[in-house]
């Protein structure tokens, strides 16, 4: 059985709550994420739920009146549309408490998280909010027992998987590995530990955009996607500073973080063709990197998938 979850923000500022749909529990946690109370939840009505599969998607191409049909050209996934039929019960806390809660957490301008946990333990989500074409509430409030409708859409049609570590390049320092003391310092051994190139397999059924992050001292880096040999770099880094380099086309910005002064340095990065991470290519993705000083440089990415499971 799947395993229904949304993850939605709480009734204070920076607090959240997880609504377990299955099991009907939920766990409430302050700012800072520590757990400040547990308690019931509605639960989902399996049979109803809509949005696992497939999106609906456009097909562009091309016809001619020398030709039979059509030829395709491209296509473009839509909205994806997510019905849930949820049921509050009279089991445990007070059932109208929870309704009022639940519902004061998911609003028409609240993001929700719907996270899915298949049978063998895979996880994705899929970021929805509120359908404004379909909200209704056409119910008896101090009905239990009743099934409510709660339609959603996720205007981003596919679902992501838990963030991949694709690969942390680190500049070695030039210190001998054994000292004076003849104790060579502590060892980690890290996938693609050095500058050059690296190659990895990308997960997903999808292209997937990388989010990079540094921790200084970094003099200098860059990191080029091969083969089109797009590159990235730039932003020299001091002991301490951390840089977030997001490369999705929606948002693709450079944020360090300083002294925990958070500054958009986007401009200042002297190479900014942001690439993306081909998934199931042959012989996997390939990029090659350069990291001075002796900070680290961690590529990661959030494979998409085009369904729940």
């Amino acid at each position: 059985m799947i395993r229904h979850e949304l993850i939605t923000p709480g009734v204070g500022s920076g607090t959240q709550v997880v609504w377990d749909l299955t099991a009907g529990t939920r766990v409430e946690r302050d700012a800072a994420g520590v757990v400040t109370f547990t308690g019931t939840a509605p639960t989902v009505v399996a049979d109803g739920v809509k949005g696992l599969g497939h999106p609906k998607f456009d097909v562009m191409g091309q016809e001619s009146p020398r030709g039979h049909g059509r030829k395709r050209t491209g296509m473009r996934a839509k909205e994806r549309p997510v019905f849930m039929p949820i049921l509050f019960s009279e089991l445990g806390e007070d059932w109208a408490e929870v309704q009022r809660l639940f519902w004061r957490c998911v609003t028409p301008d609240t993001p929700i998280r719907w996270r899915v946990t298949a049978p063998d333990g895979r996880v994705r989500e899929l970021l929805c909010i509120l359908d404004p074409e379909e909200v209704s509430y056409d119910l008896d409030p101090s009905i239990v027992y009743a099934v409510e409708p709660l339609d959603m859409v996720a205007d981003d049609p596919f679902w992501v998987g838990d963030p991949q570590s694709a690969l942390l390049a680190v500049a070695g320092d030039g210190t001998p590995f054994f000292g004076p003391s003849n104790f060579g310092p502590p060892l980690y051994i890290q996938p693609s530990s050095t500058n050059g190139q690296h190659r990895f397999m990308v997960d997903g059924d999808l292209e997937a955009w990388p989010v990079l992050t540094l921790t200084g001292p970094i003099p200098a880096w860059s990191v080029t996607g091969l083969p089109s040999g797009s590159t990235v770099g730039g932003v020299p880094l001091l002991a301490g500073d951390k840089l977030v380099v997001d490369f999705d086309p929606t948002v693709q910005a450079a944020v360090r973080t300083r002294s925990g002064v958070v500054t958009n340095v986007t401009d200042q990065l002297t190479q900014s063709n942001f690439f993306r991470l081909v998934a199931d290519s042959m012989g996997g993705m390939e990029v090659e990197t350069f990291v001075s000083g002796t900070g680290t440089m961690d590529l990661t990415y959030r494979p998409r998938y085009w369904r729940a499971v």
